[in-house]
């Protein structure tokens, strides 16, 4: 199931109990939840458990949950060896519990972050394969660089359409909007290459909402306008969403303290 947002939400009370609260197909048909497991929340055994119900329940809506465990990998508790709190998931939902569940294994998708360490990289490449859901690849800006990505891809060992890593962060005064798509297959009569491609789509989708801010608005909104209007260039590079999103929260913040 394709989707024009993602929500990025930590495995707290208060997120999964309004993902358990959703209950028909159309209500996740436009978002995809990433679920983020919090070493300051509940206990380990707790998030599990909560974590686990709602991968399930969301499941049978036609929706895979993305699930991040990079924050808990150094937590026993969680889970251990290099796929950790993720393994341990998979271990757990290879069961159905109920009749609702259905003879096969219940898949997710593993989120792989830009700062994963070799070890790790390798063994959610081979836990994406496993599962067959893809992998969801989650950009940190510090660690954004094209030579770095590129090596973390290797190691996933996936093909790059299995993968989700063309997407924007973009700040609005009382939310966060999300928004990624897919690369396109390479067509050498294109003018841009297919992470270019995406990227623009992504940035038309922004423009033509209700939550940008104008051209005018920083150097990354600028950016964001030309290539949304097919204009610029350069927008191919990896780190180039990061930039753009990082640009305009910076003015965001500087408007919010001069008022």
């Amino acid at each position: 199931m394709a989707f024009p947002t993602l929500v990025a939400l930590r495995a707290k009370g208060g997120e999964l109990t309004a993902l358990r609260a959703l209950s028909h197909p159309e209500q996740v048909r436009q978002v995809q939840p990433l679920l983020q497991f919090d070493p300051q929340a509940s206990a380990p055994a707790s998030q599990l458990d909560a974590v686990e119900v709602v991968i399930r329940d969301l499941r049978r809506l036609g929706r895979h949950v993305m699930l991040d465990a990079s924050e808990v990998a150094d937590l026993p508790a969680f889970g251990t060896g290099p796929t950790g709190a993720l393994g341990q998931m998979t271990d757990r939902l290879a069961d159905p519990v109920d009749l609702l569940d259905g003879p096969d294994p219940i898949a997710f998708i593993p989120v792989v972050r830009s700062d994963a360490a070799e070890q790790p990289a390798v063994a959610l490449g081979r836990l994406c394969h496993e599962l067959g859901a893809g992998c969801a690849f989650r950009v940190r800006s510090a660690t954004a660089g094209r030579d770095n990505i590129e090596r973390i891809i290797e190691r996933l060992d996936l093909d790059t359409d299995r993968i989700d890593h063309v997407a924007m962060k973009y700040t609005c005064p009382d939310h966060w909007l999300y928004s990624r798509e897919r690369m396109p297959e390479p067509d050498d009569r294109a003018a841009d290459s297919p992470r270019a491609g995406a990227f623009r789509i992504v940035c038309r989708r922004l423009i033509e909402s209700d939550n940008f801010a104008g051209p005018g608005f920083s150097w990354g909104d600028r950016e964001i306008h030309e290539a949304a209007t097919g204009r610029g260039r350069g927008f191919g590079d990896s780190s180039k969403p990061v930039a753009l999103a990082i640009s305009h929260h910076l003015a965001y913040l500087a408007g919010r303290s001069a008022a």
